[in-house]
């Protein structure tokens, strides 16, 4: 069943990956689950298509939506990511306290996408796998963050 909240036009939304491409939303949905173990999340497979389930990088990924309901009208480009994030990502929570610890997270420098290089499309159409790391490094923060005594209400 698809979720009936959507990323669009919240604040403060906290959402896990479940899928690595918004192209695969409309597939057959995979039949592993997520479960936690040792504080991070993993896939246990339980049937036929368990393969399908994307393994969570590290454990876990997970996004936070910084996009206020009262900004203006976000950009097209903007609303784009969000309906990404509708397709690949389930909304687990919302951050009901600590919004200025994220906004300064958000401020941090971060490595900008540089998909429109020659040299990143030739390499990623020939299967390079240095492309492929280097994708998955586009708008991470240049500084490590590390979370410590998150707590749950």
């Amino acid at each position: 069943a698809a979720q009936t909240r959507s990323h669009l036009g919240s604040e403060m939304l906290v959402s896990i990956t479940v899928r690595e491409d918004p192209a695969m939303a409309d597939a057959e949905a995979p039949t592993g689950k997520l479960v936690a173990r040792n504080g991070k999340l993993e896939v246990v497979p339980d049937g036929p298509r368990a393969a399908l389930m994307p393994l969570p990088p590290s454990g876990t990924a997970f996004a936070i939506t910084t996009t206020s309901p009262d900004a203006p009208a976000e950009s097209q480009e903007d609303q784009q990511k969000l309906r990404d994030l509708d397709r690949t990502n389930l909304i687990v929570g919302k951050i009901i306290q600590g919004e200025d610890v994220i906004r300064r997270i958000k401020g941090l420098p971060f490595n900008p996408p540089n998909a429109d290089s020659l040299f990143f499309k030739a390499g990623k159409a020939g299967g390079d796998k240095r492309a492929l790391v280097a994708e998955r490094g586009f708008y991470r923060p240049f500084s490590k963050i590390v979370v410590t005594n998150a707590g749950f209400t």
